[in-house]
């Protein structure tokens, strides 16, 4: 929308003509789209689990002044090591970019590089830690993988806090879950089958010159969230 928008001669007049009152109702229209949305839920919380609203953290914040962000981190290597496990299961099919033909190393090196796969959106959580304001920063949460594996209960109870919500009662054994996406849009790389209980993955081997690699290329991000395996490498 705002591209098309931002293209449309007669809309740029209009602005011309009035830019406040054309840019409120932009606004006004956004919010009204956002809201009309999700009217039917009765739920006082609504979540959108696109990865792409923390690269416009400065869109969403207009959009709702309140919105709060939750970051989902992982140690890149286990990343990788997940990602590569379901290729293998899935290597007569490739993948939107191409990887297939490659081998495991130069997979590892598409994706963490300038504009591949993982490092587009390790840009932005590294943007988030240190272009944003304390104020936007306080409304953004790292929610690390391992600690929800370890310790499932402390980790929701202390999302919770973060989102100003009760502590949500939950069965780890017997959770509730929503229904699947289709995965063929991904080529099957990247599947959405859920679990009812929380069983915490088996870690995958890497070999030492691609968790080299990780550590010596995104080093920011071992600092900030996985300091130890720094003293390791």
């Amino acid at each position: 929308m705002r591209t098309q928008w931002s293209n449309d001669s007669f809309l740029l007049s209009q602005l011309d003509g009035d830019f406040d009152r054309v840019y409120r109702r932009l606004l006004n229209t956004c919010r009204g789209m956002l809201n009309g949305w999700f009217y039917e839920t009765d739920k006082s919380i609504v979540v959108d689990k696109n990865r792409a609203w923390l690269g416009m953290i400065d869109l969403a914040s207009v959009l709702d002044p309140e919105a709060r962000f939750v970051v989902c981190i992982r140690e890149l290597g286990q990343l990788f090591g997940s990602i590569e496990a379901q290729h293998q299961k899935t290597v007569l099919l490739d993948s939107g970019d191409g990887t297939a033909g490659m081998n495991p190393y130069g997979r590892a090196t598409a994706y963490f590089k300038d504009g591949g796969l993982v490092a587009g959106c390790l840009s932005s959580v590294e943007s988030s830690i240190e272009d944003l304001s304390d104020a936007v920063r306080s409304r953004i949460y790292y929610l690390k993988y391992e600690d929800l594996m370890a310790n499932p209960r402390a980790t929701t109870d202390q999302l919770c806090e973060f989102l100003k919500i009760s502590p949500i009662e939950y069965d780890t054994e017997n959770l509730q879950t929503l229904a699947g996406e289709a995965d063929s849009h991904y080529r099957y790389k990247f599947p959405h089958k859920t679990s009812t209980r929380i069983r915490p993955s088996q870690p995958h081997h890497i070999p030492k010159r691609t968790q080299q690699g990780l550590i010596g290329q995104h080093n920011w991000f071992y600092r900030v969230f996985y300091p130890h395996l720094l003293n390791d490498s």
